[in-house]
């Protein structure tokens, strides 16, 4: 009810609300995320925000440590600790970003709570704006029901979009 309110409300205001499918395989026990969000601020703002420890806090929602553990010639590799909420446990994830500066960040799992996650982040032009495309697909060590997954995600995506969206746009407006 909550999130149609919010959709509802960015409609009326002319803003377009983010665009989210999570699509899960019984089979392989994996989710397939992709999401977009249009922001009204120039690509380069938001590639900034979403490479900065210090706005994740503020984007990712329940996200204890935010780490650069090493800086790679094409990238870094950070640690990231969420702690999603009860009754799911606090999820641990080490993993390699390669980047195409402010286009695309790769990324892939080394380690953690993830069987396996997967994907990219694209930063595509839109007039003055930017497009942000998130295309992955993850897997969890924790057993849950799919329909939890799916909620769960698709919950966390639309609050993290919508945070760097409005992260992104107070940054532009600096």
């Amino acid at each position: 009810m909550a999130m149609s309110a919010a959709i509802s409300a960015e409609t009326t205001q002319g803003i377009t609300p983010p665009r989210i499918s999570v699509d899960y395989d019984a089979a392989a026990q994996t989710v397939r995320v992709l999401a977009s969000i249009d922001i009204p601020a120039p690509r380069p703002v938001v590639w900034r925000v979403m490479n900065d420890c210090t706005y994740a806090f503020r984007i990712v929602s329940g996200l204890k440590t935010c780490r650069i553990l090493e800086m790679t010639r094409s990238g870094d590799i950070r640690e990231h600790v969420i702690n999603p909420a009860f009754p799911l446990p606090e999820i641990r994830s080490v993993f390699r970003s390669d980047y195409i500066e402010p286009r695309l960040i790769r990324f892939r799992q080394i380690t953690g709570d993830y069987v396996h996650s997967n994907g990219e982040w694209r930063l595509e032009l839109l007039g003055t704006g930017t497009r942000v495309v998130y295309d992955a697909a993850l897997a969890l060590t924790i057993p849950l029901p799919a329909m939890l997954i799916r909620a769960k995600i698709r919950s966390d995506f639309l609050v993290t979009l919508r945070a760097l969206r409005r992260e992104a746009v107070a940054a532009a407006a600096k």
